[in-house]
């Protein structure tokens, strides 16, 4: 007998909700393969040489992937703490970051590899 599987009873809720100052709530969007490949070709493309601004538009870019319904002007309204605290929490909870160890990280971040090497 065949096994039927339906894809959406596989879909978990949003891990995550944010909460603007006005009061707005905005769900994570899981990610998908393709959102996947596309945060890890931009980091990629990054490399050792990447400037300051290169690696804010990849967050920005990260955030925007993981939470659409965030206009990119209210992102840049932001604290840079809570960018780069979204940023983490986006990347971990997407599996993109294997390891929690600060050292595997920061090895993995200067060699330029995906944070899958972890």
């Amino acid at each position: 007998m065949t096994k039927v599987i339906n894809i959406a009873s596989l879909r978990k809720p949003a891990a995550v909700v944010i909460e603007t100052e006005d009061g707005k709530k905005h769900e994570m969007v899981p990610a998908t393969v393709d959102t996947f490949l596309e945060n890890l070709k931009d980091v990629e493309t990054l490399g050792l040489d990447a400037s300051p601004i290169q690696e804010a538009e990849l967050t920005i870019r990260a955030i925007q992937r993981a939470f659409p319904t965030i206009d990119r002007k209210e992102i840049g309204g932001w604290d840079l703490d809570v960018i780069k605290s979204l940023y983490e929490m986006i990347i971990t909870v997407n599996g993109e970051v294997v390891s929690q160890d600060p050292e595997a990280i920061k090895e993995i971040e200067q060699s330029g590899k995906s944070a899958q090497a972890a």
